[in-house]
């Protein structure tokens, strides 16, 4: 049924939403039929071949969300999909629809487009779209600190006080010229603490770092039937209509005027991440998975076989969905073993896995027309591709960078006086 619906509409009845590395995102916007509600996701290939790229990426995408993430965050917090196959005729459709109406943008279509000879596409649910909606995507990042028990004594006070983002977002400012000071105050340990006072410091932060990049930073993005919510003045006022805000109290809004919209706003999106497990499960994935931190899994690699280093795992075959199942059921049954007792490529994939949920978004889903909170309908992740084995090494060297960038931060402010905040968990 779903197969006939999808392959029986017409390319201009699905728009655009958004596009990532490896996939671009429609949603369906036609007559009432059983894919209301429905977006798909259409696979793209390079335009010159690129040795990163996984296969078999529909297959993986379905099995690998049921078989091996939903089991860590539970199906409830995990979109549902469906492998759909379709012909040629209308991947080539959708495509021509896309380039017509401009909604990719120039530098996305000069490196890749999409895969017109995949064969099929992968039905979800769509977490944007639908009347009376207000859509909140957050990427929340890491959550937890490193255990200073696999960590070399020149990085281990440096990552056992500073997070993974606190630190990287230090030499993003520094790399854009800026002075530390800029780097965006959004802590991920306040959002994942699971205290409401934290966690409003954290949406604040979100809602700070929105406004300063004009809506641009991909940590928090707001929906509103389907558009794009940007920090201005007529979006601010649709925002405050959509949160029930008196006009006496939400007016005159502009991005730097807009407190009591940003509180109201934290009011219900606070009580609605708390209610749902998806934050505490994501961090203790996280956690889990990279038990080692890519430093104390490069020494531990190092000590073995030389075709069991870092770098030589990095070069072999991206998993196969018959290696990520082999390996969740490895894991599974091994999960009282310590680190050095387990197979190089078993701590590998962990790590890997680990690096999807550091990666990925939530959504948060409100009914608009609920009072007189918003009535939450969902708090799912999104984002849950596997991570190519071939980054292995770029994650040791950007790692690397980072940390030694803000230890050299570090001591300038301390020279200076200053005190660097650390993070708590």
């Amino acid at each position: 049924m779903l197969a006939e619906s999808v392959q029986s509409s017409l390319p201009s009845e699905w728009r655009f939403t958004a596009e990532g590395g490896a996939n671009v995102v429609l949603s369906y916007a036609g007559p009432p039929s059983p894919l209301t509600g429905s977006a798909i996701r259409l696979r793209k290939r390079k335009r010159t071949p690129d040795a990163t790229a996984t296969v078999e990426h529909s297959e993986v995408d379905v099995r690998f969300g049921r078989e091996v993430i939903a089991p860590l965050l539970g199906a409830p917090q995990v979109v549902r999909m469906d492998k759909v196959p379709v012909e040629r005729t209308f991947l080539e459709g959708l495509r021509d629809v896309m380039e017509v109406r401009g909604d990719r943008t120039e530098k996305r279509r000069a490196v890749d487009e999409v895969d017109v000879d995949a064969g099929c596409v992968v039905l979800t649910e769509d977490l944007v779209h639908g009347d009376a909606v207000l859509a909140v995507e957050i990427k929340p990042k890491w959550g937890f600190l490193p255990s200073p028990i696999h960590l070399p004594p020149a990085s281990r006070d440096v990552k056992t006080r500073h997070c993974r983002f606190c630190m990287h977002s230090s030499l993003k400012a520094s790399k854009a010229g800026l002075s530390s000071d800029a780097a965006a105050r959004y802590c991920p340990l306040d959002l994942y603490s699971g205290d409401a006072t934290r966690m409003g410091v954290a949406v604040d932060a979100l809602w700070a770092g929105w406004v300063a990049t004009d809506g641009k930073a991909n940590n928090l993005r707001l929906f509103l039937n389907g558009e794009q919510l940007l920090p201005n003045n007529a979006d601010l006022e649709r925002l405050a209509a959509a949160l029930r805000i008196p006009s006496s109290l939400a007016a005159p809004l502009s991005p730097n005027n807009a407190t009591h919209l940003r509180d109201c706003f934290k009011a219900h999106l606070v009580p609605a991440l708390s209610s749902s497990p998806l934050l505490q499960k994501l961090q203790s994935a996280q956690a889990s998975l990279d038990p080692l931190d890519i430093e104390g899994l490069t020494t531990l690699l190092a000590s073995r076989p030389p075709s069991e280093s870092l770098s030589s795992l990095s070069s072999t075959p991206q998993p196969t969905l018959t290696d990520w199942l082999d390996w969740s059921a490895e894991w599974s049954a091994s999960s009282s073993k310590p680190p050095a007792d387990l197979p190089s490529r078993t701590l590998v994939l962990a790590y890997l896995l680990s690096a999807t949920f550091k990666d990925c978004s939530i959504f948060i889903r409100f009914d608009t027309r609920s009072s007189p909170l918003l009535q939450v309908t969902a708090v799912k992740a999104i984002d849950l591709d596997p991570k190519p084995i071939a980054r292995l090494v770029k994650y040791f060297d950007l790692d690397r960078e980072i940390v030694e960038a803000f230890a050299e931060r570090l001591s300038e402010v301390s020279l200076a006086g200053g005190v660097v905040p650390i993070c708590v968990e």
